[in-house]
């Protein structure tokens, strides 16, 4: 799966139409001299605050481009003085966070034309008045090409280039790992205006909250992931009216027919494949195999240094020409998905690429020992790693309910009445209680598969999977060690084992049943 103009237009809401976002010449040598003076007077004047020039050949200094903020624009700022802070600000926009570079304190000085149009826009602009970009088509290049060099990176003051928050919301969307919370309650009808353009994106209805996981949390988690278990359609009518029920921005879908193009995306001197044709899973379609060839891109065209930017312009011209015919080549498959032909196309393209995850090695066992079946996929009746990720999430969830319960009483907005307090209590109890119950069923269910096959294998002790031991300890199970080790240390990371066909009831909560709720027979308790 990838990242695509389906993502950027749903997330972001930016314009795929248009003309591709390059530079059209080499901006003059008195580039900076321009800018500072069209931005001189544009801030009132403070004697503390003085207004700075700077010198670059290159770029605009991003600390140059904040003194412009809206805090500091005049209270009774004419016309110029508001365009001359759009301007900063688009700038600002382009260099921090569309299209990110390695060096970090600077925005290109070619991006000056770009800013300078739309902020000198009409106030009530026509159709033909509003300059027409690609900016989803850019920003989706650019990121491309980031991806490329930052799997390829090694130091330890390397960063991420592109657009890495359309990366984050992407993941957001598509992956159950490293999730912030988002407000449960929708959005009222008068939050956004009465303009659908306003209404949010995707993206925006994503809230900033503290993602309380760390990094070695992520990476296991993402080692255990397997495809059932990827939102592979995430922008689903259903999904829309459960998230917003009030409607999105029409910005979300104004450029839905430039999303299966099969185009070349064009950014600066940049060109990238769009190889939408290899992810048809994500818009719900057939996938087919072998796949055609197509037009493939020259692998000069994507070497890094090999062209200066300037003396690129004439080896850009043709892809610029080429986007403008985007709707003249889209992928029509009308037939939806099924996971008979996704798994053949699987099968096809697995000896054809260059795999970068591998299985695990597990360490070598005793003589004469092997150890319970493996579970090598996670399907209906098979929780294995569920029952891992549920009990580690409740944990998660009391560590944080404990901490917010304990600041709260030391900010004196806790609950002051007993019954208050019994009630915040018992909610982390509760939790607690699961977390047990959870816990010693998984354990009990090793046991019971583990001593099932000892039985069957004639022999008279088990291998311990706890974390401590790792498979490199033999126990006799009815001594009891075996349960106080999974219980304290937990099952080794990437274990599984064969369960019984109640544990999909044990992951959805049947076990330790309340009265009124149904049990795995289906009747009440």
């Amino acid at each position: 799966m990838a990242p695509t103009l389906q993502d950027v237009s749903m997330l972001l809401g930016l314009p795929v139409s248009g003309h591709v976002v390059t530079p059209t010449a080499k901006p003059n040598e008195d580039w900076c001299d321009d800018l500072l003076q069209r931005f001189r007077g544009v801030l009132p004047e403070d004697p503390d605050k003085p207004y700075k020039e700077f010198t670059h050949s290159y770029g605009i200094p991003f600390s140059w481009l904040r003194r412009f903020k809206l805090e500091n624009m005049a209270a009774n700022a004419d016309d110029n003085q508001v365009a001359r802070h759009l301007e900063a600000f688009l700038l600002w926009l382009f260099g921090r966070i569309m299209f990110t570079r390695s060096s970090g304190d600077t925005v290109d000085n070619w991006f000056i034309e770009f800013a300078k149009e739309i902020a000198d826009a009409p106030e009530d602009p026509g159709p033909e008045d509003l300059p027409k970009y690609s900016w989803g088509s850019a920003l989706l290049c650019a990121t491309y090409r980031a991806l490329c060099h930052g799997c390829t990176k090694f130091c330890a003051g390397s960063r991420l280039d592109g657009c890495p928050l359309f990366l984050q919301l992407w993941s957001f969307e598509r992956f159950q790992i490293g999730r912030p919370k988002v407000e449960t309650q929708t959005y009222g009808p008068g939050m956004y205006g009465n303009d659908d353009v306003d209404a949010p994106t995707f993206g925006s209805l994503w809230c900033s909250k503290k993602v309380r996981k760390s990094y070695a949390q992520f990476t296991e988690q993402f080692d255990h992931l397997t495809a059932d278990m990827v939102r592979w359609e995430p922008y689903t009518e259903e999904e829309i009216q459960k998230r917003a029920p009030h409607g999105l921005s029409s910005l979300c879908t104004r450029d839905r027919e430039y999303w299966l193009t099969r185009k070349k995306l064009v950014f600066d001197d940049r060109v990238e494949d769009y190889a939408v044709h290899r992810v048809m899973r994500q818009f719900g379609r057939h996938q087919q195999f072998p796949l055609p060839l197509g037009d493939r891109l020259d692998p000069c065209e994507h070497t890094p240094g090999k062209y200066r930017k300037w003396a690129a312009a004439g080896r850009m011209a043709p892809w610029v020409s080429n986007w403008e015919s985007a709707l003249e080549d889209v992928l029509q498959e009308e037939r939806p998905y099924d996971p008979g032909s996704y798994q053949g196309y699987l099968e096809w393209y697995t000896p054809r690429t260059c795999l970068r995850l591998l299985p695990v090695v597990e360490p070598p066992l005793p003589r004469g020992i092997r150890p319970p079946a493996p579970v090598m996929g996670m399907q209906d009746g098979q929780a294995g790693v569920n029952l891992h990720l549920v009990v580690h999430d409740l944990a998660v969830e009391v560590e944080g309910d404990v901490r917010a319960l304990r600041e709260r009483i030391r900010d004196g907005l806790g609950p002051t009445q007993p019954a208050e307090m019994e009630a915040a209590l018992e909610q982390v109890s509760e939790k607690a209680r699961r977390i047990v119950t959870l816990s010693a069923t998984m354990v009990a269910k090793f046991l019971r598969s583990a001593v099932a096959e000892r039985v069957q294998n004639n022999r008279t002790e088990i291998i311990n999977p706890c974390r401590r031991c790792k498979m490199k300890s033999l126990m006799d199970p009815k001594s009891g060690k075996v349960w106080d080790h999974l219980l304290m240390c937990g099952f080794m990371d990437a274990y599984w084992w064969k369960g019984d066909e109640d544990d999909r009831d044990v992951v959805h909560g049947a076990a330790g049943n309340k009265k009124g709720q149904q049990d795995n027979n289906g009747e009440g308790g």
